[in-house]
């Protein structure tokens, strides 16, 4: 098992049951290809939720635009 930190995930496409994975630097730079079994978890994702009326019906964000839920 490999563990990437500080690297974005550009794409993940499967070819013959191969996930290949292209990365690169968080703060940008080269790409490269990984090959993998299985791809477990890419965290690290930016809140998309600009122009969707979330606020319109209620829904409540906190102060990093995530979703906000109780504990």
């Amino acid at each position: 098992m490999n563990i990437n930190t500080a690297t974005k995930v550009v794409s993940i496409k499967k070819k013959n049951g191969i996930a290949q994975v292209t990365v690169e630097d968080s703060k940008g730079g080269n790409p490269r290809v990984l090959e993998a079994e299985m791809v477990i978890v890419s965290i690290g994702r930016k809140p998309y939720v600009t122009g969707l009326g979330a606020k319109d019906i209620g829904i409540r964000f906190n102060q990093y635009g995530q979703i906000k839920i109780n504990s």
